[in-house]
């Protein structure tokens, strides 16, 4: 079954989370809660900084300056369930709508990332700190028997068998290294 469709990123999300969800240490309520526990025994408004800051750190990474024009736009970007499906979906979401409507000649206005982005960092959406206990092979193999055109261990007529030669570090000569 080949994935043609705007449905394919729904689905590849729901089963990406599937897998993260297996593990506590991929969980965006882990991150969060840890964050929390900083400052037991302060104020809420103590909490609510660190919770912000936590969110902020894999989001926006900092205030507007530094988000729009400090280089650091997705820096700290991490696959766990709970950020992926309501931060990275919903963006994605919001580009692909953007892109389809401009393919079919409508206007649109510049997203205003930083405000999304914003404003997921500051709500105070709770996350589970549980993991699934999904079996990995198992979500593997459900994978491939449904969602695959093709299995990767029928045969080997895919496997690239010729040399590969690998190197570190760049061949080319700078300016800087010719006047050493």
């Amino acid at each position: 079954m080949e994935c043609i469709s705007e449905s394919c990123i729904p689905r590849s999300f729901a089963f990406g989370m599937k897998n993260v969800r297996t593990r506590k240490e991929f969980l965006f309520g882990t991150w969060t809660e840890q964050a929390k526990k900083l400052a037991e025994g302060d104020d809420d408004f103590t909490k609510d900084i660190y919770e912000l800051n936590a969110k902020s750190l894999v989001t926006t990474w900092a205030s507007y300056p530094q988000a729009e024009s400090g280089g650091l736009k997705d820096y700290s970007n991490r696959q766990w369930a709970g950020l992926t499906q309501d931060f990275y979906k919903q963006r994605w979401t919001m580009w692909i709508n953007q892109k389809k409507a401009e393919l079919k000649g409508e206007s649109t206005q510049n997203i205003n990332w930083f405000a999304f982005e914003w404003a997921f960092a500051r709500s105070h959406t709770e996350y589970t700190t549980e993991a699934s206990g999904k079996n990995l092979k198992k979500l593997g193999e459900d994978i491939l028997k449904n969602y695959s055109s093709k299995d990767p261990a029928a045969n080997g007529a895919n496997d690239y068998t010729g040399k590969v030669t690998v190197t570190a570090g760049s061949e080319e000569t700078s300016p800087l290294n010719q006047s050493l």
